[in-house]
């Protein structure tokens, strides 16, 4: 296991994750090959099979890890999306699309209650509604810049086929 993998398991476990699932991710960043299996997830972390199973479980339903079979065995092997960060964040929004809708709603129905009762939940509506907004743009932005990047080093490409040609 390397240093980068055991201080994302130490952040993970700061954030309320399983530092395991932190170290699974750090070592999935550096590892090669990129692919492993449960197996070898075990023997990086020194963890159990079933600690492993569950980990790389949830790291899949986060948007970090993709699983794939491994040829014709029955082994699956696990690996980094391509941008696992986007798919991390983009899995969060939909949690915050869900607290927005349900703070929109509670606000709505709750006009009967007392309005220092109600501000609690107007507070939290308006306060997911301000997270929504701002991250969309964030990460919207952050797609275009990517895209603008590819776009660009596909053209450097194409003109240094162009030289050699």
């Amino acid at each position: 296991m390397t240093q980068l993998a055991q201080e994302l398991g130490v952040v993970f476990a700061d954030a309320g994750l399983p530092e395991i699932a932190g170290k699974i991710l750090g070592w999935l960043l550096v590892c090669d090959p990129a692919e492993q299996s449960l197996e070898q997830l075990r023997l990086a972390a020194r963890a159990s099979k079933a600690s492993i199973s569950n980990m790389t479980r949830m790291l899949q339903h986060l948007g970090f890890l993709e699983r794939s079979r491994g040829g014709q065995s029955r082994v699956f092997f696990y690996r980094l999306r391509e941008d696992p960060w986007t798919a991390f964040s983009e899995k969060r929004l939909e949690t915050t699309r869900r607290l927005v809708a349900l703070g929109h709603g509670a606000v709505e129905s709750l006009q009967w209650m007392p309005a220092q009762r109600r501000r609690r939940i107007e507070l939290m509506s308006q306060f997911w509604s301000f997270l929504l907004n701002r991250n969309e743009g964030f990460i919207e932005e952050w797609k275009q810049a990517q895209a603008r990047k590819r776009r660009s080093g596909e053209a450097a490409i194409r003109r240094s086929k162009r030289k050699s040609d």
